[in-house]
């Protein structure tokens, strides 16, 4: 999605007119209207202050694409996977982990390590009660 069109997007949703938008910002209302129709962008001071009030990261309010925890291995195994293994884009959990043995195999690690590697990758940020 666009910037502009998320940043009407979000304004919307929180039931701000343009010109109620611009007091929060302390611009014109006629710099909220150009952010949304894409003729000029905020600031990166602006952009963070709307990404507070929309309660969203930078990432999300411009539109890039937030990868979770499944994404960032899949890229992992993607870019260091043997090249002798094919890797398709629709593969599953299960194709991507045997990707990940068969690649910890080739580097000739042992099966605690392999199984380290796997807990810190698919249990990261899980806190122990």
């Amino acid at each position: 999605m666009k910037l502009a069109d998320n940043l009407r997007i979000q304004r919307k949703k929180l039931g701000l007119s343009q010109e109620e938008l611009a007091e929060k910002c302390q611009i014109s209302r006629q710099a909220i209207a150009k952010w949304e129709s894409g003729e000029s962008v905020p600031t990166i001071e602006k952009l963070i202050f709307l990404a507070d009030l929309y309660d969203m990261t930078l990432d999300e309010l411009v539109g890039r694409v937030v990868m979770d925890d499944y994404d960032r291995f899949a890229k992992y195994i993607k870019k260091y996977v043997p090249t002798d293994i094919k890797f398709g884009e629709d593969d599953d959990v299960t194709a991507v982990i045997s990707r990940y043995i068969t690649f910890t195999d080739a580097l000739g690690l042992s099966g605690e390590v392999k199984l380290k590697g796997l807990q810190d990758i698919f249990l990261a940020g899980v806190k122990a009660e």
